[in-house]
């Protein structure tokens, strides 16, 4: 879980945009531990209200034009889920894969907005 004292911190570990923060309540992530690059995911709620379509084109905008250090991630995808809950995932294919399968196994038929290459 992330601690929502720190919401600034999503800016850095998700990319999450300063102005989206006011949108979430409640956050987990999990990041590779040696290249955020290799493999990022976060699962976020959204406050109600806010409109989880155009935070997902946010978030999708954000980190197609982050500027990438060390290799850049390949995939870049934004579900989401019952409860207003936004999973944020991006990383090399070889991570991501795997855990998209696992991901879609777990969770049925989630609504992808996002599933996309990431443009380097």
């Amino acid at each position: 879980n992330y601690d929502m004292a720190y919401a600034e911190g999503l800016t850095w570990n998700l990319l999450v945009p300063e102005a989206e923060i006011a949108n979430i309540d409640e956050a987990a992530t999990m990041i590779h531990m040696m290249n955020a690059n290799t493999f990022t995911c976060g699962v976020v709620h959204l406050v109600e209200g806010a409109d989880a379509a155009a935070f997902a084109q946010v978030m999708g905008d954000a980190i197609q034009n982050n500027r990438w250090m060390c290799g850049f991630p390949e995939t870049l995808t934004v579900a989401v889920l019952e409860g207003g809950y936004v999973l944020i995932a991006f990383g090399v294919n070889d991570a991501m894969n795997p855990f998209m399968a696992h991901f879609n196994e777990a969770y049925g038929n989630p609504t992808m907005l996002i599933n996309e290459p990431v443009e380097g």
